[in-house]
């Protein structure tokens, strides 16, 4: 076990400042890079839909859906975090396209979203669902801001996942991508699939799982 596994652990749901929060943020979230960037890309989004990331982290996810959108269409970035100081840092990092309008960040509960009905065509997320305490009330509010027929993609990279259970920072049932698929299809999303496909910087195989809202 890792030695402060449970403090690093609290951490990876919601960073905050301080030694722990440090190494949450810079020795595990800054690997997350590509497989934020593989998740957005399986969305297949255009340039004038809106995306939603969840639980964007250091900001990478929302970068790679600004250089599709910011300059190209006339779609919207919005970001979702629940914690206040990774919020602070991307309202920094991206000042240029939040005042442009083009980005909107929400320190919020994705059980409990402010954004308005039927607005999102596609949402993303990586390293998320494990940490939601009640899933199947996240997904639901998911699907609520989504257009009917929005498309969401989870991005899991197992074989990190399992080394984190192993060194006593996450349990096992937590990153189950069954129990996921499972919650999907209870919340009434359709289309659910799985999918490995090979990262060749990483050299590693990524789990893509996608699902849709009933039209």
């Amino acid at each position: 076990m890792v030695i402060g596994a449970k403090y690093i652990s609290s951490q990876m749901r919601k960073p905050t400042k301080g030694i722990w929060g440090f190494i949450a943020r810079r020795i595990i979230l800054k690997h997350n890079l590509h497989l934020e960037e593989s998740t957005y890309r399986a969305l297949a989004a255009t340039p004038d839909q809106n995306i939603l990331e969840l639980g964007f982290g250091l900001g990478y996810g929302l970068n790679t859906a600004l250089e599709n959108i910011a300059t190209k269409g006339k779609g919207t970035v919005f970001g979702v975090d629940y914690s206040s100081d990774i919020c602070n840092d991307a309202r920094k990092s991206f000042k240029s396209h939040i005042s442009k309008g083009k980005l909107m960040i929400l320190n919020e509960d994705v059980a409990k979203m402010s954004l308005h009905s039927n607005i999102i065509d596609g949402v993303f997320h990586t390293n998320c669902f494990y940490f939601w305490p009640d899933i199947i009330a996240s997904l639901n509010e998911i699907q609520r801001v989504m257009k009917p027929g929005g498309v969401m993609v989870a991005g899991m990279n197992l074989e990190s996942l399992n080394k984190r259970v192993k060194d006593g920072l996450l349990q096992k049932w937590q990153i189950d991508p069954e129990r996921y698929c499972s919650a999907l299809e209870m919340s009434g999303f359709e289309d659910i699939t799985q999918e490995d496909i090979y990262n060749e910087i990483l050299q590693k195989y990524l789990r893509i799982i996608k699902s849709s809202k009933p039209k």
